[in-house]
């Protein structure tokens, strides 16, 4: 008998469990919802703020992860920041901007902020 009663209280609590833990997806995924909203009244609200509302796409698309499994794709992600003010034309060289981590991957003098090379940790 108290095997059995055993089970029974086992049973309730996973019974209580599951709909604590469906309670909170659902909660998640009204948060999530409520970001989404929260972020496009936020886009609307800047594009008309700089008159660009119905003038085609001031934001890009939403972000995606890509997770960095090799030593070659870190390299490509290093040189593609490096180059994103010589890309939108802040400087002729990448170490020339001052706030770049190129600068202390190429030895130039001063430096924003000494860093550790991920080169060097490869």
């Amino acid at each position: 008998m108290a095997g059995n009663k055993n089970c029974c209280q086992r049973c309730r609590q996973e019974n209580r469990d599951r709909v604590a833990l469906e309670e909170d997806r659902r909660r998640a995924q009204q948060t999530k919802a409520d970001l989404g909203q929260v972020t496009g009244n936020f886009k609307k609200w800047v594009a008309r703020q700089l008159g660009a509302a119905g003038q085609g796409a001031l934001w890009e698309r939403r972000f995606d992860d890509n997770a960095i499994t090799r030593c070659i794709e870190l390299a490509a992600v290093v040189q593609y920041i490096h180059n994103n003010p010589v890309r939108i034309g802040i400087v002729g060289r990448s170490e020339d901007y001052f706030w770049s981590s190129a600068r202390n991957y190429s030895g130039v003098k001063p430096v924003a902020m000494e860093i550790d090379r991920l080169t060097e940790m490869l």
